[in-house]
């Protein structure tokens, strides 16, 4: 198996998708962390937020997305694939009401 994929020239269609997910993935987590940090710049003269407080909130956007890939990953290991998509749609409607 490695043989055939160190001797292959092109890439396949399932590497392209493969590496297509990844980039766009990468690309919309850094954007997750611009946007943060943006609110955070808009919001820390009027809160008088310090420097250690706007660390807090940038670092703890940081921790969340890791420990939600870990509990999300654990999860998709414990659930099918036809519950999981009704479960992640309610999800993002019911956790605005749940402040």
């Amino acid at each position: 198996m490695l043989q055939y994929l160190e001797q292959q020239t092109r890439l396949t269609g399932n590497q392209r998708r493969i590496i297509t997910a990844a980039v766009l993935g990468d690309m919309l987590e850094f954007f997750d962390y611009f946007l943060i940090g943006y609110v955070v710049a808009f919001i820390a003269g009027p809160w008088k937020l310090t420097f250690g407080q706007s660390a807090v909130i940038l670092l703890s956007s940081g921790f969340g997305a890791m420990f939600g890939a870990v509990f999300y990953g654990w999860l998709r290991q414990r659930v099918d694939i036809p519950f999981r998509l009704p479960f992640s749609d309610r999800i993002w409607r019911w956790g605005p009401l749940l402040r």
